[in-house]
């Protein structure tokens, strides 16, 4: 899977990474009364800005599947085995049971905060063109 090139810890930080990076810039684009940063920030980005988070969304969702795929893992370890294991060695299963459940959350939210950059960045170009095609 995709652990094997990229730990859990590692996929963890790169994912918050971008979620802050899409939070600012969904507060950014919802902010009223800086219409003249917002559209110079939309016809700047324009296409090239669309390929660029749908290329974050397919790894956000490549990310969520990964980490469906080790919760479902993790869990089923602890399931199959909990009732002869030391405290010490169930204790350590619970612990990777919550980190995945971690970074699940963590991407599910991520993509979803994605989907909605796509759509605002999508809705705030689209009046732009419609300008331009007024004007022509």
């Amino acid at each position: 899977p995709f652990n094997f090139l990229f730990p859990s810890m590692i996929q963890f930080y790169f994912v918050l990474g971008i979620l802050a990076v899409a939070w600012s810039l969904v507060v950014l684009l919802l902010v009223p009364g800086i219409s003249r940063i917002q559209s110079a920030f939309c016809t700047s980005i324009g296409s090239r800005g669309l390929v660029i988070v749908f290329l974050a969304i397919a790894f956000a969702a490549f990310t969520f599947a990964d980490c469906y795929y080790e919760m479902n893992k993790y869990s089923s370890r602890l399931d199959a085995a909990s009732s002869n294991l030391l405290p010490e060695v169930k204790f350590e299963q619970q612990s990777y049971v919550f980190r995945a459940e971690r970074n699940l959350y963590l991407s599910g939210f991520t993509l979803t905060m994605l989907v909605v950059l796509w759509r605002l960045i999508a809705l705030g170009t689209m009046p732009l063109s419609i300008e331009v095609k007024k004007v022509q």
